[in-house]
């Protein structure tokens, strides 16, 4: 990366990070198949971000919320949130 001035230190923020996560997943939505597959990934990468923003590991919380999710009735499905007990150690 070329510096327009050299003496400015280039840090990188949490907006351009998550910016680089949006452009990796602009690119594995070519291969998403149909509209509707778009949208699935759509919410399944909307899971994965409020997990990494609250500190939840993602694989243990979906592993947690899969084998839940056919038998949670409809007024109990904020049961399924990520929640901070499920974080990464």
């Amino acid at each position: 990366m070329m510096r327009i001035r050299p003496d400015i230190l280039t840090l990188e923020y949490p907006a351009e990070r998550l910016n680089r996560g949006i452009a990796i997943i602009r690119k594995n939505c070519l291969f998403a198949g149909n509209e509707a597959g778009g949208q699935r990934l759509a919410i399944l990468y909307s899971f994965a971000a409020t997990c990494k923003a609250n500190g939840i590991c993602f694989r243990k919380w979906l592993e947690d919320v899969l084998p839940r999710l056919n038998s949670t009735p409809a007024g109990q499905i904020d049961s399924l949130i990520p929640e901070a007990k499920q974080s990464c150690q």
